[in-house]
């Protein structure tokens, strides 16, 4: 575990740079937003690349067509066709209300709350997902959603 340059009043260091188990060499560039939630009155929402389930874009791309000030990559997904379906999230994803991708049960979720002029930011530590398709004559569990058959990233 290398610790990254300490910035004035943030302490963390890089745990695992990526998924797929090759350790991060660096050089690395971290940047910081910082958004006290009491003055900013804005909106802060998650968006998929492309604004849709699959595919894969760039976060400033991905600023640039949403219209946004700002933005960062939110976490892992699949950006190979040989581990699933690309752009899928490894993790749990709700957007508008609708579920995009299930949890990594066990796994931590950022929330992001927003109702007119307040916005609220919550981390969820041990989230977990369980989805039962019901039918007139027997019950199913559902494994995953919107990903090929047998590949659950993450």
């Amino acid at each position: 575990m290398k610790k990254i340059k300490k910035i004035t009043g943030v302490d963390f260091t890089v745990k695992n740079g990526v998924e797929n188990g090759f350790p991060t060499e660096g050089p690395y560039e971290v940047n910081i937003l910082e958004i006290d939630l009491n003055q900013y009155k804005g909106k802060i929402k998650a968006v998929l690349a492309q604004n849709q389930r699959k595919g894969l874009e760039l976060t400033t791309e991905m600023v640039k067509n949403n219209g946004a000030i700002a933005g960062f990559n939110g976490g892992y997904f699949v950006f190979d066709e040989n581990m699933g379906t690309v752009g899928d999230l490894a993790g749990i994803s709700v957007i508008d209300g609708n579920l995009v991708s299930e949890a990594r049960n066990g796994s931590p979720a950022l929330v992001i709350k927003e109702s007119p002029g307040k916005n609220q930011v919550d981390i969820f530590e041990e989230v977990r997902t369980e989805i039962i398709l019901k039918s007139d004559k027997e019950d199913f569990f559902v494994d995953g959603v919107n990903r090929k058959l047998g590949r659950s990233f993450g």
